[in-house]
């Protein structure tokens, strides 16, 4: 049982009923907000704090956005909506969980750990950091060409507000589905500090982590699209995550990495995998750099201040960039700024 007195929603995009082990590991006495991306198929315990939404009850709360949302169903970044709900329901903190994810024991409070701390050890420095802390397997959605150049670096000592805290997995550990491919992974990884601040950049997976409340108009997880015929997916987190550790560095706040370590259950279909994550790759410079742009001008204020900001210039740098992008990577990225700018109204219009 968690021992926090705030107040705290954990929140998951469901398309089909977990398991025992994940219902019966998930704290009771936190509130369970689900996106019920089976549209009423799922089974669930009868709790007086689960919060269910199926496409009808997400069509009644949205209204005239609704129409805007459907591009978000059937994929992770439904979720963002559970986000929504915590934030105008006036949560302390949200909980990012897929439902394959079993959690440990004090679960809740390993989470809080780094946001209650007075200081922490951080990394970074400006550059990207792998949270496998490790020389050949790097976190999904690590950059390829940051790979040969990677150093870990030397911890120092910081006193920073943590804005998000991510949690990490064993058993299915989350790395690029063409690493699984090549050679075996293994089933967990050893941090040598149980949270660390990251000073610069990591590939931010949204499988388990623990956010404030005012984060949540900027933490953002971008739909799937369409490069041509080809799905372009699992990009929602890392791509989302980016343009928030833009933000909260622009802020000076910091994310952190490391504990609670869930167990992840599932492994994904490896030849799907394999086609989503393929013009994740080809694409990533092009979206980092149209995202640096983006963010180039935008103050330090609030997370949802500084993420309207970030969506009008986004929107503003790919129009600039249109004749010098391939056509489809254009369109891509439309359907990108597109929903950018829906997370945005719907804030401003809350």
């Amino acid at each position: 049982m968690s021992t926090s007195s705030e107040k705290i929603a954990i929140t998951s995009p469901i398309p089909g009923t977990p398991t025992k082990a994940f219902l019966d590991a998930l704290p009771s006495e936190q509130d369970f907000i689900v996106i019920d991306d089976s549209n009423g198929k799922i089974e669930l315990p009868k709790r007086e704090n689960i919060f269910l939404y199926d496409y009808a009850a997400q069509e009644k709360v949205l209204g005239p956005f609704y129409k805007d949302f459907i591009p978000f169903q059937k994929s992770a970044a439904c979720r963002n909506l559970a986000h929504f709900f915590a934030y105008k329901n006036g949560y302390d903190y949200a909980v990012s969980l897929d439902y394959d994810c079993v959690v440990p024991e004090g679960f809740i409070d390993q989470h809080l750990a780094p946001f209650k701390a007075s200081s922490l050890h951080g990394i970074g420095e400006g550059g990207w950091v792998n949270p496998l802390e490790s020389d050949e397997w790097f976190s999904r959605g690590f950059p390829y060409s940051m790979r040969g150049s990677y150093m870990r670096g030397d911890y120092k000592t910081v006193q920073k507000n943590v804005i998000l805290n991510m949690g990490l997995w064993k058993n299915v550990v989350d790395i690029n589905g063409i690493d699984k491919v090549i050679t075996k992974a293994p089933e967990e990884f050893k941090n040598r500090y149980p949270n660390t601040a990251v000073l610069g950049y990591v590939p931010l997976c949204g499988m388990n982590n623990m956010f404030k409340r005012e984060a949540i108009p900027a933490y953002f997880f971008l739909p799937n699209f369409k490069i041509g015929n080809w799905e372009v997916s699992r990009i929602d987190d890392i791509w989302g995550g980016y343009i928030f550790e833009k933000l909260a560095e622009k802020k000076g706040d910091v994310i952190t990495y490391g504990g609670p370590v869930v167990w992840h259950e599932r492994e994904s279909n490896q030849a799907k995998v394999l086609h989503y994550e393929h013009f994740m790759h080809i694409l990533e410079p092009y979206f980092y750099e149209l995202a640096d742009a983006a963010a180039e001008s935008v103050k330090a204020g609030s997370y949802l201040e500084m993420f309207a900001h970030f969506a009008e210039n986004f929107s503003r740098e790919l129009e600039k960039r249109n004749k010098n992008l391939p056509v489809d990577y254009f369109a891509g990225f439309s359907v990108l700024a597109n929903a950018i700018n829906l997370w945005k109204n719907l804030f401003q219009k809350l």
